[in-house]
């Protein structure tokens, strides 16, 4: 279990606006890894926003902003993500070296075409009035007292918001069943993704989460986001297979095996999900359970 917290509401905002500039500094530095980073601090600072109790049309432009600056790394962030899928995919077998070169080469040429220079410079541009405004919201927040009845509200706000997304996540996780097809597991990724962010918000202002289930939700995360990587990589291939001339049936082979051998990975993927499926029932039941015992004891108690 998670150690019980009393977050105030302006240490949550003030935690994850610091989480964003951490990411952002990394950008400007030049870091690589940062996009992924602060598209993932952004999603954390949106996931707090309506649980403060601030300003409702000022936290509605701001996440607007926040999303769009979002939605703008995400082509970087998916760049990114494929080539580190196809450097964890680099395999021994000598009969698809060239066609391993021929894939890292194409992607890394698509990703300097995007000038992490000129986006960590708009970037930042987007970003600074918003973390500027939301920075003086979090101080203005320094000191305040919320009544008894406004804490409660805001717990239960989001107790309730976890169980619906947890809801969410065992329906998606029914509807992609247990054998593989490629895609269909994006419902689940997703679902399984804002659940996480949910839980990150119900353990600063809720109290304990079962660390077990934190754990379950993190690693099929993980192993969803690399199954998606790779069928991105495999439809990658065929694109580059399509491009080819006739004379060219050698590398025309040669991609056809790599092709070949991340869909037995993507099928391996595929098969550590099923594993590992009724654990994440198993953490989607208890949180949702642990929101409706309580609804049903304060119907009781009313």
């Amino acid at each position: 279990m998670r150690p019980s917290t009393s977050t105030t509401r302006s240490e949550l905002l003030h935690n994850r606006l610091g989480a964003v500039g951490v990411a952002l500094k990394r950008l400007n530095r030049g870091d690589l890894t940062a996009v992924a980073a602060l598209r993932q601090a952004i999603r954390g600072l949106r996931e707090a926003l309506p649980v403060l109790n601030l300003e409702a049309d000022a936290v509605r432009k701001l996440d607007a902003r926040l999303l769009k600056t979002a939605r703008r790394l995400r082509p970087v962030e998916r760049i990114d993500a494929l080539l580190a899928s196809a450097a964890d995919a680099t395999l021994s077998d000598r009969r698809v070296r060239q066609a391993e070169a021929r894939l890292k080469n194409e992607l890394r040429r698509r990703r300097s075409k995007l000038d992490l220079g000129i986006i960590a410079k708009k970037t930042t541009t987007h970003l600074h009035k918003v973390l500027d405004r939301l920075g003086y919201m979090a101080d203005q927040l320094i000191g305040t007292r919320e009544t008894a009845a406004a804490l409660r509200a805001r717990r239960w706000a989001v107790k309730a918001r976890a169980a619906r997304r947890a809801l969410d996540m065992k329906r998606a996780l029914n509807e992609a069943g247990s054998v593989y097809v490629p895609g269909r597991l994006g419902p689940l990724r997703r679902a399984t993704r804002r659940l996480l962010g949910g839980v990150d918000v119900l353990a600063d202002v809720a109290g304990p989460v079962h660390a077990g289930d934190v754990k379950t939700l993190e690693r099929m995360s993980e192993v969803l986001d690399r199954l998606r990587d790779t069928e991105r990589l495999v439809s990658h291939l065929r694109r580059l297979q399509g491009a080819l001339l006739p004379p060219e049936l050698k590398v025309w082979q040669e991609l056809d095996d790599l092709t070949v051998a991340l869909e037995h990975r993507a099928r391996r993927l595929h098969g550590k999900y099923v594993r590992e499926r009724e654990a994440l029932r198993t953490a989607g039941d208890r949180l949702g359970a642990r929101h409706s015992a309580q609804a049903s004891a304060r119907r009781k108690a009313s």
